[in-house]
């Protein structure tokens, strides 16, 4: 940001400089007074063509970043067994499965509220990583699984204990709701022997 505000402050008193330049050196008399000449206008006119040809030209020679969407890392992500995130399709296809049934869901906190950036694991039933989502601003998400059948499933977000429970997503017209009912709690580790227990959760 220093160097940005340094460069646009010399250009412009360069640019002052040298408009004054020209217009003081070429000049017309009309009766007792000096007025610039028209010469001195068209002079800034194509001095100010040429600069910007220059500058055009300088942007050219800047490096381009790779696009943010690129089709070798999409390829990647899929081999790395990336989930599938807030689709609309009801149903998807995923890495080494023939053929993947994606199901919506919300997850709220005790009071019904969403709770945004959750994460939603689903695991098999002997504990392997099926699939995994993040839950956007309003509290959603969406998961891509095998089968519609009840799968094991692991809910956690910043400040709230973790919550682990069996969900049935075998209807696709149901909206899958899975709280965080319970804040995490912080505990202090003292020496003092007459101090109040550890154990005792600071919240």
């Amino acid at each position: 940001n220093g160097l940005n505000t340094l460069a646009r402050a010399s250009g412009a008193a360069l640019a002052s400089a040298a408009v004054a330049a020209l217009l003081a050196g070429f000049t017309i008399t009309i009766g007792d007074s000096i007025y610039p000449s028209g010469a001195a206008f068209t002079g800034i006119f194509v001095l100010g063509g040429l600069l910007a040809l220059v500058g055009a030209g300088l942007a050219l020679t800047i490096p381009v970043h790779h696009p943010l969407f690129d089709a070798q890392e999409v390829a990647a992500e899929r081999e790395a067994h990336l989930p599938v995130v807030l689709v609309e399709d009801t149903s998807a296809k995923g890495h080494g499965r023939r053929h993947d049934v994606v199901r919506h869901g919300r997850v709220l906190d005790g009071t019904g509220h969403p709770i945004a950036a959750a994460l939603v694991t689903v695991l098999s039933e002997d504990g392997g990583l099926i699939d995994w989502s993040h839950t956007d601003g309003a509290g959603d998400f969406a998961i891509a699984v095998p089968k519609a059948q009840p799968y094991r499933t692991l809910v956690s977000a910043d400040g709230w204990q973790p919550e682990s429970s069996t969900v049935d997503f075998a209807r696709a017209d149901v909206g899958h709701e899975l709280r965080l009912v319970t804040r995490a709690a912080v505990t202090v580790g003292l020496d003092n022997p007459e101090a109040p227990s550890s154990r005792n959760p600071v919240t």
